[in-house]
């Protein structure tokens, strides 16, 4: 006898919910060798690097200002999460 994997029903607010989610942008501000990196989430490379944190950090805000929506990921010298910062961007939802 096989077996049948189950069905699984998912609403659509669930599916609806999953797309605003993964529409989402997180940039990281990470520590760099030449001082602090702003780094877009899943890259490889530095959008930019900053001598200070703070500049790094501004520099992350109006990396996300052209997105509907997003987060950036601040992070210390060691790599551990300091802040996580929910931003609302400019783009305007057609």
């Amino acid at each position: 006898m096989s077996k049948t994997a189950p069905t699984i029903r998912v609403s659509k607010a669930a599916i609806k919910e999953r797309i605003r989610v993964s529409d989402q942008s997180r940039v990281h501000v990470i520590a760099h060798k030449d001082g602090w990196a702003v780094k877009k989430e899943g890259t490889t490379r530095a959008h930019r690097v900053f001598d200070q944190k703070s500049d790094a950090i501004e520099g992350a805000k109006s990396l996300l200002k052209s997105q509907s929506s997003g987060a950036i990921v601040v992070h210390s010298k060691d790599g551990a999460i300091d802040r996580w910062q929910k931003i609302a961007g400019s783009k305007r939802k057609k």
